[in-house]
């Protein structure tokens, strides 16, 4: 700022730009790397001195201002760039001074060139999904027009076939399929722990118990047949 005062004129304002997290900014879910934890790294948003008119930040994909200054902004990324960000309203920001002082902000909208789809937009029981993806009308459109999709599940219990049975589904749909997010049912409090003798235990016992400890319900046979043949590989 001391090098700057001596080099420019009168009526002149100043930008600052910055390529950092500055504290108190909302950060994306998924999509931003984390520089910092605890905000180590975090920049209080005073160190930009408030004789500068205006100051443009780049690193978080939300669009804001920080800690109520109107001035000192992240205009955000002009496109998705995670699932997460389906929502988000995508700009860039047209900042207008007159002389030394900021005269006017206006956002720009982003157009949408490509379609980000939560299929279905709340999780829902397997079944209950791939009805809803086989009875979703195609729409003819280029490669690169094609919309990113994820995939909405909610399990009860593991699915082996899970991504074969979601991609047979999406087979004659025209979109991109980024990402499958599943979500796991409640499971019901567990009954007392009752000890046993390890001997007494046999590796099937283990491994129904780890299941209906993480999943309601038991595996399924295709679950259990490959955990047999695993045990024969080991002994």
């Amino acid at each position: 700022m001391e090098r700057v005062e001596t080099r420019r004129r009168p009526g002149q304002g100043l930008i600052a730009t910055g390529h950092c997290y500055i504290m108190g900014g909302a950060t994306s879910d998924r999509s931003e790397r984390r520089i910092q934890v605890g905000h180590q790294h975090a920049l209080p948003v005073d160190v930009y001195p408030p004789d500068i008119a205006y100051v443009a930040l780049g690193h978080l994909h939300r669009a804001q201002c920080v800690f109520g200054h109107e001035h000192v902004r992240y205009s955000g990324s002009p496109i998705p760039l995670s699932l997460a960000e389906k929502n988000y309203e995508h700009q860039v920001m047209l900042a207008e001074l007159a002389q030394e002082k900021l005269h006017k902000l206006t956002p720009l909208s982003v157009p949408r060139a490509v379609e980000v789809m939560h299929l279905p937009e709340k999780h829902a029981p397997l079944p209950e999904v791939l009805a809803f993806l086989r009875g979703l009308k195609n729409e003819d459109r280029p490669v690169e027009q094609q919309p990113f999709a994820e995939v909405r599940v909610l399990l009860e219990k593991a699915q082996p076939r899970l991504r074969q049975d979601i991609e047979a589904a999406l087979a004659f749909l025209d979109l991109r399929l980024l990402r499958i997010d599943v979500k796991r049912a409640e499971v019901p409090e567990q009954a007392p722990v009752v000890r046993r003798s390890l001997d007494s235990i046999a590796p099937d016992d283990v491994f129904n118990a780890a299941f209906r400890a993480q999943r309601s319900g038991d595996p399924d046979p295709e679950l259990r047949a490959r955990f047999a043949e695993l045990l024969r590989e080991v002994s």
